[in-house]
């Protein structure tokens, strides 16, 4: 759901760019030199909306920790995903300027997935994960 409404607004800030460009284009009001920055403007359009889109595949919204295996669902995927702990490369704390944002997830095939700090349970869970990650690392 999340997915195609990002779309349709990205198809509809895109849309609008072209057609403010074209309006302004035949108005006259424009010189041609000026097209290129519209080009830009609208790749930069592009480029946000498909950066917030793979974010979104990534960001887990609902997870359940069993002690042995993950099962969570990203924003982005409605299908439940599931991993267990020997797939699990590591867990580090993700932080932004104001501090901890949430816990970043690898696994061995190279996945990445974000956990929110605001997610329920995500501090406890991330703290067993991380104890078992060690311990079949070195245990």
């Amino acid at each position: 759901m999340y997915t195609s409404f990002s779309l349709a607004m990205g198809v509809l800030f895109i849309a609008m760019g072209l057609s403010t460009a074209n309006s302004i284009r035949h108005a006259g009001a424009v010189p041609e030199r000026m097209l290129p920055f519209f080009a830009l403007f609208l790749a930069i359009i592009v480029f946000n909306i498909g950066a917030l889109m793979w974010f979104r595949r990534r960001l887990i919204k609902d997870f359940i920790w069993d002690g042995r295996a993950l099962r969570f669902h990203t924003l982005g995927v409605e299908q439940e995903q599931l991993r267990d702990i020997a797939e699990f490369s590591w867990l580090r704390d993700w932080s932004g300027r104001g501090g901890r944002i949430g816990y970043r997830i690898r696994f061995r095939d190279g996945q990445k997935v974000y956990l929110d700090i605001t997610t329920p349970n995500a501090a406890a869970a991330a703290q067993q994960m991380q104890a078992r990650i060690d311990t079949s690392r070195f245990g």
